[in-house]
């Protein structure tokens, strides 16, 4: 009898027990390890291939390989960057790097004018320019523009402002693996500030705020989905490499990735560990549906999709509005996370 009284009470304490809260810091670190390191390397290598392509180019070395390194890394730079582009601590966000890497749609009226003028176009020149007129929407247009390698070839006021928008580039670069490999590495993997301002909270915003990215800049505002817009194909991401698809797909992924975990905890696990099992489930499947969706498309890329397949893109934009619902209002009561609503480009 008092054996099975004992066995009685064991199993109550069991089944009494709660699922301890997954530490924010645990997901950070597996984060960090798993994705935002070696993508970071990545990203840090492309660039300085880039660069090293580039300068032949700026050397008149026009060899068919050296063209065809150049584009290769650009499209790497590209993609590394897209995955890494939404790690963000408070004091890079500070900085707007983010922001002057990479915007669009491109300035293409002020290069082209600049490159057939004689102004001096020097690293002060570009600095000072909006986002769209330098980073990677500025070095996409020089480099895969209609005749991009043979204006290249003639021009040398082209050659130059490629030169020194991928050394801006590799500034910026490089002042970003200086700021996460001195301090922000550590603030990251240790949920370092305070108040809406941990690194957590901060990172689940620049999670709401890549999501936004996808449903109304990549797709709503050029398909004319959004409210008060019109198709404007000139609004795709990558209209001149033609990768706003592959972009798109990437995007999902590594959203997938973070909220499911790659290789250790994801989002989806502090949710889950504070008694948010069933949205975190709906999130992961809703990821899984426009994942699927996407790479149920024909087109070989966005714009020619958004043309001819504009059902699948309707309902693929229909189901990231109504994931974005579940991320921002549904899934912070689970995070202990608090939206904030205030977004600057420093431009």
């Amino acid at each position: 009898m008092k054996k099975i009284l004992f066995l009685l009470l064991i199993s109550l304490t069991f089944a009494c027990k709660k699922t301890e809260p997954v530490p924010h810091e645990e997901v950070l670190r597996d984060l960090s390890s798993n994705l935002l390191r070696p993508n970071h390397e990545t990203f840090n290598n492309d660039v300085d291939s880039l660069f090293y392509y580039v300068q032949e180019i700026h050397n008149q070395n026009f060899d068919p390989y050296n063209i065809q390194k150049v584009k290769e890394y650009f499209s790497s730079v590209l993609f590394s960057w897209n995955n890494i582009n939404f790690f963000e601590t408070e004091a890079i966000a500070t900085t707007y790097i983010h922001f002057r890497i990479h915007k669009w749609p491109v300035d293409s009226a002020y290069i082209l004018a600049t490159t057939q003028s004689t102004t001096t176009i020097d690293s002060s020149l570009i600095v000072n320019q909006s986002s769209r007129r330098k980073g990677l929407s500025a070095l996409e247009y020089l480099l895969f523009r209609e005749h991009a390698f043979d204006t290249l070839q003639v021009s040398s006021q082209s050659r130059e402002y490629l030169f020194q928008t991928t050394s801006i580039l590799k500034n910026h670069k490089d002042r970003l693996k200086s700021m996460w490999e001195a301090t922000e590495y550590s603030n990251f993997e240790n949920n370092e500030g305070s108040g809406v301002y941990t690194a957590s909270n901060f990172f689940y915003n620049n999670y709401v705020l890549k999501l936004e990215l996808m449903l109304h800049e990549k797709l709503g505002i050029p398909s004319g989905l959004d409210q008060n817009t019109t198709l404007d194909l000139n609004m795709v991401e990558s209209n001149f490499a033609l990768q706003s698809l592959a972009i798109l797909r990437q995007d999902i992924l590594i959203m997938l990735r973070v909220f499911e975990g790659y290789n250790g905890k994801g989002l989806a696990d502090i949710c889950r560990s504070n008694g948010g099992e069933n949205t975190a489930n709906l999130i992961l499947e809703k990821w899984y549906s426009i994942l699927q969706k996407v790479n149920a498309l024909q087109s070989i890329n966005l714009r020619n999709a958004i043309l001819n397949e504009s059902a699948a893109i309707q309902t693929i934009y229909l189901e990231l509005k109504s994931l974005l619902s579940y991320i921002k209002y549904d899934l912070p009561q689970f995070m202990s996370a608090t939206l904030l609503y205030s977004s600057n480009d420093g431009d």
